[in-house]
């Protein structure tokens, strides 16, 4: 079906597509269901944090700013980590739109006892 096909974009060798993907997730908060969102885009999408190409790490600073200001998602550990980790990214416009855009801090919040989603586990 159709989020099959949305979801392959995540993975494309492709940039640009794994660009709109991170733009399709953040059009979906808000419009989509929350559950479809968090099981079935956020893992794909959460792995962008370590993508290869500076584009497809700021489009996903821009949609995680768009997550946070939904109360559904503002609180999920997952969410807040990767911030974190776009905030100390060695490129300097991802880094940028990741504190501007983004309003939570892992470090801040992160004993706030928000839950997680399970999505990415933090490295040990």
């Amino acid at each position: 079906g159709v989020l099959a096909e949305i979801k392959l974009m995540a993975t494309n060798p492709r940039w640009l597509d794994r660009q709109a993907y991170a733009q399709i997730c953040g059009a979906f908060v808000g419009v989509v269901d929350k559950s479809v969102v968090t099981e079935e885009l956020l893992p794909l999408m959460l792995m962008m944090v370590d993508d290869s190409v500076p584009n497809v790490r700021c489009e996903l600073a821009k949609a995680l700013a768009v997550f946070q200001k939904d109360l559904a998602y503002a609180g999920l550990k997952d969410l807040r980590d990767a911030v974190g980790t776009l905030r100390k990214d060695p490129d300097t416009e991802v880094c940028k739109i990741a504190k501007l855009l983004c309003a939570f801090d892992s470090e801040q919040h992160s004993s706030c006892g928000f839950p997680s989603t399970g999505l990415r586990s933090p490295l040990k």
